[in-house]
């Protein structure tokens, strides 16, 4: 999701978990003719592949790809057994085209401005205009309605916020699906915190309310541990809001595309979250805490990894994390942590924030989708490339697919045992054997073997943080509240939702760092959104909620 403004899932999941992992391992449905794994003393794969597959493929083809990190994890491709492996089997070469999470929609847009996209890119573009302008403008090629002969992915297909992103009935893109329940976009925006400068300063319980760690912070940046002068919290723009909102609005919550409103029901019609009233005490609460230096000044205008750098190294006291338990042992304890503090316990120093009791008495984490970013397919490539690249999914997305760009190949590094996928060298990282996987492992789908609150998983190399993790998601699971809300309205198609975009995280980053009246400002950026259409985007929503019958 843009909510996670990440490098690749797998990547980091390999280096925060060994090859160990255990996973559910349902009937294979891929011919097990297609596919012979290569010895255990050889670096390329032998492959024999069945008649009818060879005539399928007897036509060598390039596929030009534009997805996240795809330069470096194709960079080795020729001494790369499964990239190799996957070309053969499809007789497919790669092409990568490069972008960056800074660069990648500006890129994007404007290759499809010039008629120059890749055959294959990946975007958050769902509900957005662009999207829109996209499908009536036939930039992007349609998926065929009938995927009869593509199992996998139909299946994949077939879930109901998925479905949603029909345009009259067709696919226009892949959704990359993350989680199997709302739930889980909870460890998309966790709070880290410093818990040993916290009891250095005379806190002596975890926060549960807003209060309590607004008091603990204080506290923090009062003491001024190692004289460093921390500020409170730090985090990036498009993605720290998340945890304020919810406050007073978790469904404000957004994934950044400007394309995610929740709609709720206030004064009798249905209106995107953020606008609600409810939303007031929240961007009060903003404006106090930035004001008092709880939130850091910096935020607005950080980028990339740089509140990462900042928490790490002792100058922020707590921190809003994108991909959660993932990217704080890969972003934060691994890569800068350890080598800033290296006699320091990372769990013994740090802990995570559960989500805090809002205005109302009730617990919310920030609410986004299932998935985040699409698959899509440049127009101009004809229905035969279409057909390979359809192909490509359908395996990646089989039990097989999975378990190859996962665990690399059966019998050479990794055995099955019934349910248990048990690694022949433990010590082996497959991200780093085959890099290729970066890209494979994601270009279907972002859901990887995600074991974060398993407890049966034994593979995890910091056992505390695994720890952690488990208490955090049951904590989520029993004690938080998803709000009532229709993924329906946030999908639907009308003429001025298409053209219409609010990004949540850019209103109250604006009012928070303002000096004006908050209630005053708030009611200037509506008229502002009333300006864009607003009203109009209201009266369409609200006659398909009635057709809907979304009351």
């Amino acid at each position: 999701m843009k909510m996670l403004k990440k490098s690749s899932l797998f990547l980091m999941s390999t280096l925060l978990f060994t090859t160990s992992l255990v996973a559910c391992s349902k009937t294979n449905t891929e011919p097990s003719s297609a596919t012979v794994a290569p010895t255990a003393s050889t670096s390329t794969t032998s492959t024999t592949t069945p008649k009818t597959e060879e005539n399928k493929y007897k036509d060598a083809i390039e596929l030009s790809v534009a997805i996240w990190d795809v330069e470096s994890g194709l960079a080795k491709s020729k001494d790369d057994a499964l990239y190799q492996f996957l070309s053969k089997k499809f007789n497919v070469t790669f092409k990568p085209v490069g972008i960056t999470w800074d660069d990648y929609a500006q890129k994007i847009n404007l290759w499809a401005a010039s008629d120059s996209l890749p055959d294959i890119f990946s975007i958050d573009a769902i509900g957005t205009p662009t999207f829109y302008n996209w499908v009536n403008q036939g930039i992007v090629k349609p998926i065929p309605k009938d995927l009869s002969g593509y199992p996998n992915l139909s299946k994949y297909l077939d879930v109901k916020d998925i479905q949603a992103t029909k345009i009259n009935g067709q696919f226009y893109g892949i959704p990359r699906r993350t989680y199997s329940s709302l739930n889980y976009n909870a460890n998309d925006r966790i709070i880290f915190y410093r818990w040993d400068w916290a009891q250095a300063a005379g806190v002596t319980k975890e926060p549960e309310t807003f209060d309590e760690y607004k008091d603990m912070m204080v506290k923090i940046v009062a003491s001024n541990p190692e004289g460093k002068k921390p500020v409170g919290l730090t985090g990036l723009p498009k993605t720290a809001p998340d945890v304020l909102w919810t406050y007073s609005n978790p469904l404000a919550s957004s994934d950044g595309s400007g394309a995610d409103s929740k709609w709720i029901k206030e004064d009798g019609k249905f209106i995107p979250a953020v606008f609600s009233k409810n939303s007031i005490p929240t961007l009060k609460m903003a404006r106090d805490w930035f004001a008092a230096g709880i939130i850091d000044k910096d935020l607005p205008l950080l980028k990339g990894e740089q509140h990462y750098e900042k928490f790490a190294s002792g100058k922020a006291a707590s921190i809003v994390v994108s991909g959660g338990y993932i990217n704080g042992y890969k972003k934060i304890e691994k890569d800068r942590f350890n080598k800033v503090y290296p006699d320091k316990k990372f769990t013994d120093a740090v802990k995570s924030l559960k989500p805090l009791t809002s205005l109302d008495g009730n617990k919310y984490h920030p609410v986004f989708k299932t998935y985040w970013s699409e698959s899509y397919f440049n127009a101009k490539i004809n229905d035969k490339k279409l057909a390979r690249i359809l192909d490509l999914y359908d395996y990646l997305l089989s039990d097989e697919g999975k378990r190859l760009v996962s665990y690399g190949f059966e019998n050479v590094d990794y055995k099955l045992d019934g349910a248990k996928i048990i690694p022949i060298d433990p010590k082996v990282v497959i991200g780093e054997k085959y890099p290729s996987t970066l890209v494979f492992n994601t270009l279907a789908t972002w859901e990887t073997p995600y074991t974060v609150d398993d407890p049966n998983d034994q593979s995890w190399v910091n056992k505390d943080l695994q720890k952690d993790a488990i208490s955090y998601m049951q904590f989520v699971k029993t004690k938080t509240k998803i709000p009532d809300f229709s993924p329906e309205l946030t999908l639907v198609s009308t003429p001025a939702k298409d053209k219409f975009t609010v990004i949540n995280s850019d209103l109250l980053i604006k009012i928070m760092a303002s000096k004006d009246d908050v209630e005053q400002m708030f009611t200037k950026e509506i008229d502002a959104y009333k300006g864009k259409g607003l009203d109009k985007v209201i009266e369409e929503v609200n006659a398909k909620a009635q057709q809907l019958g979304i009351k």
